[in-house]
């Protein structure tokens, strides 16, 4: 925002312009520096934790599988389907990378934010949270397996071994079905570094394994690891839900915002202001608190392992 010295800072309202209008500024009162600021660290708890969290981001890769799948899976056959192999190969790979990176930067992340030497009087969050991956590879095969194809994606291979369009006739004309497979024997044929749980458990499986089954089941097991751990944090994502809540108004008003507004010299006709917008995101507080009774709704349920065994 430039030299502070040169700004006024306005808390007020910001309303999204219409089709054919403008933005309206609504400027409610003279606003103090800590407020900003006290919005801002707010924002960047909820932000940190959540909104740009590695689990975010699964999920986010989790939800493009997903899409990929169903927009395959719809009434025009696809061409050759070798370029939509390759799409589905590609995503795979990357829900893998993210699957993995949930454990390593969130474990990065809780070093950091509870260092022992700066917290001694923190419980021990990062020991808790793999803990709790421990648990989860302890208990489902898909997770154990996940975790070791991902190392197969990366220095092997396509972490499919099949990838098969068909189509069946229906009242509303042909429909594709998509089927995405693992084969185990390929898998132990081409890769050495399973590991001797997951070894065996290859060796025991059918010939062919429905790939979506088995990513379900693994990307449970991290969302189940993530709401222990945004469990843990209820009182500080709260706090910080709870002072982005107290700059909403009503929702005719728009959106809270602060303004800073400063002039700029040597304009003719007196000089011009600038205006620099920083909206305060309430609607973060409101997906903390969504976020926390989820969280809270799925530790109360029986371990889905028990409802889904994939191997």
């Amino acid at each position: 925002m430039g030299d502070e010295s040169d700004h006024t800072l306005h808390f007020g309202y910001y309303a999204s312009p219409t089709e054919g209008e403008t933005a309206t500024l609504r400027l409610k009162r003279p606003a103090a520096r800590d407020e900003l600021d006290r919005a801002s660290d707010a924002a960047t708890v909820i932000r940190s934790w959540l909104i740009e969290s590695p689990f975010h981001r699964l999920r986010l890769a989790d939800q493009a599988l997903n899409n990929l799948v169903g927009r395959l899976s719809k009434e025009d056959a696809p061409g050759d389907g070798l370029s939509e192999a390759r799409q589905v190969q590609s995503v795979v790979s990357d829900w893998l990378s993210k699957f993995r990176a949930f454990d390593d930067q969130t474990s990065h992340f809780l070093s950091r934010q509870y260092n022992p030497d700066r917290h001694p009087d923190r419980p021990a969050e990062l020991a808790a949270f793999k803990q709790s991956l421990s648990l989860e590879y302890d208990l489902n095969s898909a997770y154990r397996f996940c975790a070791k194809l991902r190392n197969y994606a990366q220095h092997a291979g396509d972490p499919l071994q099949n990838i098969r369009f068909s189509t069946k006739e229906a009242s509303a004309g042909n429909q594709v079905h998509l089927s995405l497979e693992f084969h185990p024997a390929k898998l132990l044929e081409r890769y050495d570094e399973w590991g001797a749980v997951v070894r065996k458990e290859l060796e025991k499986a059918p010939k062919a394994v429905g790939a979506r089954p088995v990513l379900l089941s693994a990307f449970l097991s991290c969302e189940r690891a993530f709401a222990s751990l945004v469990s843990s944090e209820e009182r500080r994502l709260c706090e910080a839900a709870e002072v982005l809540e107290s700059f909403d108004g009503s929702a005719n008003e728009g959106h809270p915002t602060f303004f800073s507004i400063g002039l700029r010299p040597g304009v003719p006709g007196g000089g011009s202001s600038t205006i620099d917008v920083i909206h305060v995101r309430t609607d973060w507080a409101a997906s903390a608190r969504r976020t926390l009774s989820q969280s809270k709704d799925l530790l109360m349920k029986p371990h889905h392992v028990e409802l889904l065994r994939v191997f």
